[in-house]
């Protein structure tokens, strides 16, 4: 992969860095790729995931959360899930002020996962092969809600997990695109199906059907924004 960078704003690159107190901004071209991957041998259960993120690998004083949006993409008839590819521009700021530096980058890639019911979720990341896939059991309800919620887990930050935020804090609304907004409805319909699979009569599984109906409206309420 190669990058080339145009300069933006005041203040330029030296080899020792940037210029002391100078904010120095940055863009580069990128592209990220993700080769196609064969599952001939579970096709009709798979469905692949094509996720576009957006990373900000900030400093704390500028600390921001990316965005993940998911798009469901098609699986041949003979079981291959098509390479994705992804061009963008990656760009940010260095300030630096001797004592303190300040940094802001926000970096684009593509990603594949490939869910499969009662397995772990598969992820491939851009510029990773995969010849063969390693299929791993997910055994019991729990294990697999785990699975679910793995489909739709965005950019790991500290700032997750706040009380009030929901089960899926930062997840884009359904308006952001179709293919997006599908992709919430059907992770809906699996906490749902999970939640149908429970055995009735039991605190502890009615809890945890609560929980997985729970998380199947809000993503419904997401997908409706």
């Amino acid at each position: 992969m190669k990058r080339y960078a145009l300069l933006l704003g005041p203040g330029l690159f030296t080899l020792a860095g940037c210029i002391p107190f100078v904010p120095c901004y940055y863009a580069l071209p990128s592209i990220s790729h993700v080769p196609s991957v064969e599952v001939a041998e579970a096709k009709e259960e798979i469905h692949a995931f094509r996720v576009d993120a957006t990373d900000k690998k900030n400093c704390l004083e500028f600390a921001d959360l990316g965005t993940y949006t998911f798009r469901e993409i098609p699986i041949s008839s003979k079981g291959t899930v098509s390479g994705q590819t992804q061009l963008a521009v990656d760009y940010g700021m260095v300030w630096n002020c001797i004592a303190l530096i300040f940094d802001k980058h926000t970096v684009h890639s593509v990603k594949l996962r490939i869910y499969r019911p009662g397995y772990e979720i598969v992820e491939i990341d851009s510029w990773r092969a995969k010849s063969e896939i390693e299929w791993k059991r997910a055994l019991g309800a729990a294990e697999q809600e785990k699975v679910i919620d793995g489909l739709l887990d965005g950019p790991a930050s500290f700032f997750y997990g706040k009380e009030g935020d929901g089960f899926f804090p930062g997840l884009p609304a359904g308006s952001t695109c179709e293919g997006h907004r599908k992709a919430l409805l059907f992770a809906s319909s699996e906490y749902e199906r999970l939640a149908a699979q429970l055995a009735a009569g039991r605190e502890d599984t009615e809890q945890s059907g609560k929980r997985l109906l729970d998380k199947a409206s809000e993503l419904k309420a997401l997908a409706a924004n």
